[in-house]
């Protein structure tokens, strides 16, 4: 009697749970994915920073051509409506003599000689704005290259093109020396179809 009342005191050895090597294989699995998330998303946050900066510099540059160009225009019909008004008034007073009976033919003279001097500034003026904003076009697009041919390839990501086009010049045009490529990209259109010419590449230099 003694010895059967001793075995139902011993506590029986719990079986192991079969599913636990399970989770653990689940577990590493889960880990390996979400470091490959962690991966892409640091990769898409630099490429968002990078969009980022260079739309920065874009709409700065953009800015203080917009700036400059107002400016000009501003100074331009500022200067044009003071002749405008400088004119206006002098046309009244010559039609006043005129309707008065004066014939001042010097006065008429001296008026267009002056009313002469009035139009050849306002043509230098307007070469002047002209010569200004080529040139400021021109300072915006100095450190620019277009080069075309290139072919596109899905293997190249636009993050690597700048590394690839430097690359590519250094070996066409036999340089080693550093290039300064700020940044490249393809030309803002459609992506090419089979058979059709590939984008052109715009290079900005520092």
């Amino acid at each position: 009697m003694s010895g059967g009342t001793t075995n139902k005191g011993k506590s029986k050895k719990q079986p192991e749970d079969p599913s636990k090597d399970t989770k653990q294989m689940l577990t590493v699995g889960a880990t390996g994915e979400l470091t490959r998330v962690a991966s892409l998303d640091s990769i898409s946050l630099q490429i968002r920073t990078l969009t980022a900066e260079m739309k920065t510099e874009l709409q700065a540059n953009k800015e203080e051509i917009t700036t400059e160009m107002r400016k000009e225009l501003t100074d331009f019909k500022r200067d044009i409506n003071k002749l405008l008004d400088n004119m206006d008034k002098e046309i009244k007073e010559q039609t006043k003599r005129i309707q008065d009976g004066e014939t001042r033919t010097e006065e008429l003279e001296q008026w267009s000689c002056e009313a002469n001097e009035a139009i050849q500034h306002m043509l230098q003026q307007q070469k002047y704005i002209g010569d200004k904003l080529e040139d400021i076009e021109a300072r915006a697009r100095r450190n620019n290259l277009r080069v075309y041919g290139i072919k596109e390839s899905k293997e190249v990501k636009p993050s690597e093109l700048k590394e690839t086009i430097e690359e590519w010049l250094k070996k066409e045009l036999g340089l080693e020396e550093d290039l300064q490529i700020q940044s490249a990209h393809r030309a803002q259109a459609p992506k090419p179809k089979e058979g059709q010419a590939p984008r052109s590449i715009i290079i900005q230099f520092q």
